[in-house]
């Protein structure tokens, strides 16, 4: 019954908040990128140099968004790792399996953010 009652009603919660969390993150990716790259182009800055700031920052502001989508990602799969039904040895090799994959990507990001910015 408690599984029926995670998978029916905190389950589905789980996804809208991990959907709405991403949305946010979308949403504070777009008004950087909008708002940034509108007054990188109204400046006085040769055009080369406009163009070289506008694409530094849409990178950045790409990685930022990859790394916060990897964060809400990997919460909602703790919270379906220390739910019963998947304390079975194959759920919860399937579940560490996820979340190690979750960790090395953001790793990778900030290896390759880090690379990017010097």
């Amino acid at each position: 019954m408690h599984a029926a009652l995670w998978w029916g009603l905190e389950f589905p919660r789980g996804l809208c908040a991990l959907g709405a969390e991403q949305w946010r993150v979308r949403r504070q990716w777009l008004r950087s990128g909008c708002f940034h790259g509108a007054t990188v182009w109204r400046g006085a800055a040769p055009w080369p140099d406009k163009l070289r700031r506008v694409l530094t920052r849409a990178g950045s502001d790409w990685l930022a968004l990859c790394f916060d989508d990897s964060q809400a990602a990997e919460a909602l799969l703790s919270q379906m790792r220390a739910h019963p039904l998947w304390r079975g040895e194959a759920g919860d090799r399937l579940l560490a399996w996820q979340l190690n994959g979750q960790r090395q990507w953001r790793a990778g990001l900030l290896q390759w953010g880090r690379a990017l910015s010097l």
